[in-house]
Formats: structure tokens, C-alpha cells, sequence
């Protein structure tokens, strides 16, 4: 008589492998949700006093009598800054915190040396 197994013996797994896959996903997860987050919102303000009455939003966020309101930043508002009934709010930074901010440039400069002293 011929012996048939019913069961087919499965791979072993390799856990760091696994764990690095689950720590790569968590981490493009992390980086998506910051970019989201970002882009929550835009506070805008109309370019004219005479459109504050008539510019409203698609989802029904008009302007107030005084100062901006926040958008979504989707198409709809992207169209109203290029044709320009709309602008972006400037927003008053903190000097401290600008200070502490650095530039693309310096970001990618590895070398430590001032972007102008690096050999061309």
C-alpha cells in the first residue's frame, strides 16, 4: 500500500523578514499621514471685499464678514488661487522657530561644508 499525506509541509518563515516589511509599511504609512495632514487645509482670503459675499466653497464655506477661512485644499481651490479671486494667508512666523528650519540645499548637503565652498 502507498503512504498518502494529506498535509504539504509549509515553509518556515522568516521573522526579521517579516519584521522589517512590517517596519518599512509602518513607516511609508507614517510618512503618508504627515503628508496628508498637510494638506488638511488652506487659509485663504479674497483678493476683493466685493466677491467675500459671493465666493463660497462647494461644500459650503463662505467667507465671514472679516478675515479668511480655512478650505480644503482640493481642486475647486487651486482654480480660485491661479485665477486669483482668492490668496493664501500670510501667517506671522515666530523668528525662533524660523531660525531652527533648514533649506532643502542644506538638507542634501552632506558634506558639512557651505553649498558655496563645495568644488564645482
Amino acid at each position: 500500500m502507498v503512504d498518502v499525506k494529506t498535509q504539504i509541509a509549509s515553509r518556515p518563515q522568516d521573522p526579521p523578514a517579516e519584521h522589517m516589511r512590517n517596519k518599512r509599511r509602518h513607516r511609508r504609512l507614517q510618512i503618508l499621514k504627515a503628508v496628508r495632514d498637510e494638506r488638511k487645509g488652506v487659509r485663504v482670503v479674497p483678493t476683493d471685499d466685493k466677491l467675500r459675499g459671493v465666493l463660497k466653497h462647494p461644500n459650503g464655506t463662505g467667507f465671514r464678514a472679516k478675515g479668511g477661512i480655512v478650505w480644503p485644499d482640493d481642486n475647486f481651490t487651486q482654480r480660485r488661487l491661479r485665477d486669483g479671486s482668492v490668496k493664501i494667508e500670510a501667517k506671522e512666523k515666530p523668528e525662533a522657530k524660523a531660525d531652527a528650519t533648514i533649506s532643502k540645499a542644506e538638507a542634501t548637503n552632506l558634506s558639512g561644508r557651505p553649498r558655496s565652498q563645495t568644488p564645482a
